[in-house]
């Protein structure tokens, strides 16, 4: 059975390619211009089917995880009280991705979140490309710098992700990416939050690990 027979029959709606065509499939990914090919493909699928085409065998690998160190990240927690005149939000830190985005294709931010633990819930956390990017504050909707975003918050701790692809026009000035996780504890007094556990995982096309 072929790795392109192996990865439909394990996955059959991710990826349909006709009996003609498998042949001349492998080949292509195991020529000179498999790298075109296979960032194709890897766009064309979802993160989890692309990693799924991945584990067929080497010659069908799109994708690697990296994952970034967490001592950074693990020593940024935090709890919020929200002062009951202020309806925004906060930026919190930059995102450590170290990898040009052209490079990446998705970005993992995982942790664990709530609120107050009663009353209205308005906690949010959003990732927002740009260092002249804002996240949204209480009733405003998001902008198109804000490339992830998860609300409200809940009463009781939660597992939280956010996850997006960067993009080319994603770059600032100087031609560099930054991504910044905002927090928004809401206005009107009364309003926390809380966020813990956080990690990043990047998944990456496979030829610029190899590279």
């Amino acid at each position: 059975m072929s790795s392109v027979d192996e990865f439909q029959n394990s996955h059959p709606s991710a990826l349909y390619v006709g009996s003609a065509s498998r042949a001349l499939l492998l080949d292509v990914l195991l020529s000179n211009n498999g790298t075109w090919l296979k960032r194709q493909l890897s766009d064309y699928l979802s993160t989890k089917d692309a990693m799924q085409m991945s584990f067929v065998c080497t010659e069908t690998r799109l994708l690697r995880s990296v994952a970034i160190p967490n001592d950074d990240l693990a020593s940024r927690s935090m709890f919020q009280r929200g002062p009951h005149d202020f309806y925004g939000a906060s930026k919190w830190f930059t995102l450590p991705i170290h990898l040009p985005s052209v490079d990446i294709h998705t970005v993992i931010v995982r942790g664990s979140w709530n609120d107050q633990g009663w009353g209205n819930r308005k906690g949010m956390l959003s990732i927002v490309a740009n260092a002249d990017g804002r996240a949204p504050g209480d009733h405003q909707a998001p902008s198109s710098d804000v490339v992830a975003c998860i609300s409200p918050a809940p009463h009781r701790k939660e597992q939280f992700q956010l996850s997006f692809h960067p993009l080319e026009d994603h770059h600032n000035d100087n031609d560099n990416e930054e991504y910044t996780l905002w927090t928004r504890v809401g206005g009107g007094g009364g309003h926390a939050l809380s966020v813990q556990d956080l990690s990043l995982m990047l998944f990456v096309y496979e030829d610029a690990c190899s590279s």
